[in-house]
């Protein structure tokens, strides 16, 4: 199977909500193919998926954080605004579980960026909602509000 098609496979699992097994082992696929051919964006997305799976599903926030590093690392070589604003965000709330609340609104930032330069709104409710997350954790129910209606 070529990486588009993985790539593309790994997106459709995450959208219906397949089990985490399925992620894991999709996710490893396409690292070992991306790794043999030195694909960047293979390695990227893979990378994603395997600090998707640490944060979601095992709660292994450590990991998650050096695998979403590494995805972010990818992306410099990359420059796939898509994966750029999506991993920003996941490094935000990967931060945030680890409380680290700086680089969590740092990180946010760079996803909203991304998500304005592609007219996602999606991304940008996103990114407000975990804003408020962050104000939640911080017990300021007013900015929390604030994002959340945003």
């Amino acid at each position: 199977m070529d990486i588009n098609k993985m790539i593309v496979k790994l997106e459709t699992i995450k959208k219906v909500e397949s089990n985490s097994k399925e992620i894991y082992e999709s996710a490893n696929d396409l690292f070992k193919i991306a790794s043999r051919e030195t694909n960047h964006l293979g390695m990227m997305v893979s990378d994603f998926y395997f600090a998707y799976y640490y944060f979601q599903f095992v709660k292994n926030y450590n990991k998650a954080l050096n695998y979403i590093n590494s995805c972010l690392e990818e992306e410099k070589i990359v420059g796939h605004d898509v994966y750029q604003m999506k991993s920003y965000a996941l490094k935000a709330s990967i931060e945030i579980k680890l409380s680290n609340h700086y680089e969590a609104v740092m990180s946010v930032l760079v996803s909203i960026k991304a998500a304005r330069a592609l007219d996602n709104k999606k991304g940008i409710v996103r990114a407000h909602n975990i804003l408020g997350d962050i104000f939640m954790q911080l017990k300021d129910f007013d900015y929390a509000l604030k994002y959340y209606d945003e």
